[in-house]
């Protein structure tokens, strides 16, 4: 009778155990965001053959062969950057959903095209824009002639949800678009997006060269800009990143691509932009995002000068740059950047190295504002955001490498930051 109960025990407790597998199987691999059954089917044909359900083929079999879930999760570089995973014999993809995202582990992504914090908030941006216009109404009514240039480089197609609602801020005024893109991404789905917002946008696409500087300065070649008044130079920064700590600040998902918008084009922040840029009797040359107006450090200086200096063109020791090269500018003063004649052809491919000629030109860009007598001006905004990072900032300069590059005892080579940007 004992045999018999300790049998039943026995039966219940495997059957438990298969049904908590089957569970888990199909809520962390199956429902997950980085399983795709489509694309697991035609980038890996024999898994049609199998009698397993492709998630089920992946689960036992799939990570074993070296196969991937989908084009947003790549496990090599998961277990290198956690080898202990590897040791462990869990599938890759089984142990992020279960443990390693609450562990803070990072999830490794081939394409972050497939992934993004892009948000429309439609209502919300809609009403603030309302708002914004009865507010400022004696700015836009003083505006309202200014000649408006907006130019978009746009390398992450799913920016397209947040920037068409950007766009909208500039409802009050009459300008021109022109938008770039890169030949791979999904052209007729950006342009068709856009020209709801704006038909007469004008689109221009590029190799991936020279990252958002190269399409940028051809496209000058192609334009008078001297009959523009204010230009807005933007990008669709990527939100990939879940937090980085850069420049003294936390950037958490979206955070720096909402400072480069909302520090420009922002419901409140395009009025105030435009209005200071629409008058030559001021100083202001550049308006942007306070916080991302910045210093270079003492390598990354060293290594401006040398790719300017192929160009036959100098910035100074102490220059300041807007980091993410969103921000807008009075028309005229883009004229020098014009007269460097650079073609698309005369960058580099965006995938080449650390430190390329368009990160030298973003530099230049602004800098050489500042050398003619103009100035940045930032726009203080985002506070409240700001500030929740601001002290587990502080608490992580303490404790990182970060430290050590602003520490004047220390004196970094800038074959250090070669040698990190190979390894990362």
């Amino acid at each position: 009778m004992n045999k018999i109960i300790k049998y039943i025990i026995l039966e219940l407790r495997e059957k438990k155990e298969r049904i908590i597998k089957k569970y888990e199987i199909n809520k962390y691999i199956k429902h997950s965001k980085h399983f795709n059954k489509k694309w697991y089917l035609q980038t890996y044909p024999d898994v049609s053959k199998s009698t397993l359900p492709p998630y089920l083929h992946y689960y036992e079999i799939g990570w074993k062969k070296g196969y991937n879930p989908s084009v947003s999760f790549d496990y090599k570089k998961y277990f290198k950057n956690n080898p202990d995973i590897k040791a462990s014999g869990l599938n890759p993809l089984f142990h992020y959903e279960k443990y390693g995202k609450k562990e803070g582990r990072r999830s490794f992504y081939i394409d972050p095209q497939e992934d993004s914090c892009y948000k429309e908030y439609k209502i919300r941006r809609f009403l603030k824009r309302k708002i914004a216009r009865l507010i400022c109404m004696r700015k836009i009514k003083k505006n309202q002639n200014a000649k408006i240039l907006v130019y978009i480089h746009i390398f992450y197609k799913k920016s397209i949800i947040e920037i068409k609602e950007y766009l909208k801020n500039l409802e009050a005024y009459q300008y021109d678009l022109i938008v770039t893109c890169t030949k791979d991404v999904y052209v007729t789905e950006i342009q068709n997006a856009i020209r709801i917002i704006k038909p007469d946008a004008k689109f221009y696409t590029y190799d991936n060269k020279g990252f958002d500087v190269g399409p940028f300065v051809d496209v000058l070649s192609k334009i008078n800009i001297k009959k523009y008044d204010v230009v807005f130079k933007l990008q669709s920064k990527g939100t990939f990143h879940r937090t980085s700590y850069i420049y003294g600040q936390i950037f958490k998902d979206r955070d720096w691509f909402c400072y480069l918008y909302e520090g420009i084009l922002g419901a409140f922040t395009v009025h105030k932009t435009i209005d200071l840029l629409n008058n030559r009797n001021n100083n202001i040359g550049i308006v942007a995002a306070k916080n991302l107006i910045i210093h270079d450090t003492k390598p990354k200086i060293n290594f401006t000068k040398k790719k300017l200096k192929e160009l036959n063109l100098e910035v100074q020791d102490n220059y300041e740059f807007v980091a993410g090269t969103c921000y807008a500018e009075k028309g005229f003063l883009l004229t020098r950047l014009k007269e460097l004649k650079l073609k698309i052809n005369d960058f580099e491919t965006s995938e080449h190295g650390f430190f390329s000629r368009a990160h030298a030109l973003e530099r230049y860009m602004t800098s050489s504002i500042t050398e003619n007598g103009y100035i940045l001006y930032g726009n203080n905004i985002c506070k409240l955001k700001r500030v929740k990072w601001y002290k587990k900032g502080k608490q992580l300069e303490k404790i990182s490498g970060v430290r050590l590059i602003y520490d004047n005892r220390f004196v970094i080579s800038d074959d250090f930051y070669l040698r990190a940007a190979e390894n990362s």
